[in-house]
């Protein structure tokens, strides 16, 4: 099955759970705003958000993320500790092994500090409060260009969003649903 049916099953039960009625356009939209979820943890969010006594209306796409994510402040804050504790635990000459401890983002800190060499070599006791509060900021900033899909781009005065790809009905989805006798 692929990914936009899974979410799509998932938000179809949320709705029933809720009794909330979605147009298609809805729908589309939500699947489109939980197509970077994986459907494990999408369920997961979803149990979480149904037994918390508060939450008594069908929740937005962002609350059901928030509950499965950690704030980019502390994702951000975690790949610079993790940084410096393989600047200490690995040294400067195995990269990969490194990068392999570091994780997705710390390695792109790593990239604009110049490479793993240059980071290694650029702290001091001196300067390591600066230069860790430096990576969370550059961390952070990493996020929100992922987020909009500016990664590799150079930075501009004048922001200029990518072309979105178009939200798929969701009418075919539903067919799809029906025909498998499947009434999520």
């Amino acid at each position: 099955m692929n990914l936009r049916f899974e979410i799509s099953k998932i938000v179809v039960g949320l709705a029933e759970y809720f009794e909330k009625k979605l147009t298609d356009t809805q729908m589309a939209m939500y699947v489109e705003d939980l197509i970077d979820v994986n459907p494990t943890d999408l369920m997961r969010a979803v149990r979480l958000y149904r037994m918390d006594s508060r939450n008594d209306r069908f929740p937005l796409p962002a609350k059901l993320k928030a509950m499965i994510q950690l704030p980019d402040d502390q994702r951000s804050r975690d790949a610079a500790a993790r940084i410096l504790t393989a600047i200490s635990r690995i040294g400067n000459y195995r990269n990969q092994d490194a990068k392999e401890f570091i994780g997705e983002l710390g390695w792109e800190i790593v990239k604009l500090q110049g490479g793993w060499e240059e980071t290694c070599r650029s702290i001091t006791e001196d300067n390591k409060g600066i230069i860790l509060a430096q990576w969370r900021e550059l961390g952070i900033s990493l996020i929100n260009k992922n987020r909009l899909g500016l990664m590799g781009e150079k930075p501009t005065l004048e922001f200029k969003p990518k072309k979105a790809k178009g939200l798929e009905s969701f009418s075919g989805m539903l067919e799809q649903l029906k025909a498998s006798g499947d009434d999520a």
